[in-house]
């Protein structure tokens, strides 16, 4: 998850609530949900967790709400390692933004061609965003079962001619 931590008020309310709807649903589907803020702390360095994270994760979450410029490079990561359907992109209107003049409402332009939902508050995370986290892990389980499936055949062919083989040497056997 990559997302802006306001520092106090409204914004940091908003902030928690949507963090909270986040991984409430991670917590349904049994998912794994890192969040660098709480990853992070004291000597470790933020960069060596998003080297490590963003590339092994099978899909991303990105909090646009603020515009953080370390969120965009967040994205960009996931967006080199992942496909792209596999990185969600929700956002909320924040009114006071640190750095910027006057409320943040939409993506920067050269995320405007990604899906993204924008949302009111985080009660729409457990809808909108959640039924696109349900089709990617929909998609994933779809593509391991026909990749199962594929090498399942492959094993058992393997398995026929070896056994027609007469080696008796059925330690020979292997799955690929």
């Amino acid at each position: 998850l990559a997302r802006w931590y306001p520092e106090s008020g409204d914004e940091k309310r908003k902030a928690d609530a949507r963090f909270e709807a986040l991984n409430k649903i991670a917590n349904e589907k049994n998912l794994e949900l890192i969040d660098m803020e709480h990853k992070c702390c004291g000597a470790f360095s933020i960069r060596n967790a998003i080297d490590s994270e963003i590339p092994r994760c099978d899909l991303f979450v990105a909090d646009l709400t603020g515009l953080r410029s370390n969120v965009m490079v967040e994205i960009g990561m996931a967006l080199h390692h992942l496909p792209k359907n596999r990185v969600l992109f929700y956002m909320q209107k924040a009114d006071v933004v640190p750095g910027m003049n006057g409320p943040v409402e939409n993506p920067p332009f050269d995320l405007s061609g990604y899906s993204y939902d924008r949302i009111v508050d985080s009660s729409e995370i457990e809808t909108l965003v959640k039924r696109r986290i349900d089709g990617i892990l929909n998609e994933i389980t779809s593509n391991e079962d026909a990749s199962s499936n594929k090498n399942s055949t492959t094993k058992s062919t393997k398995n026929r001619q070896k056994s027609s083989s007469d080696t008796g040497q059925t330690d020979y056997m292997t799955s690929s």
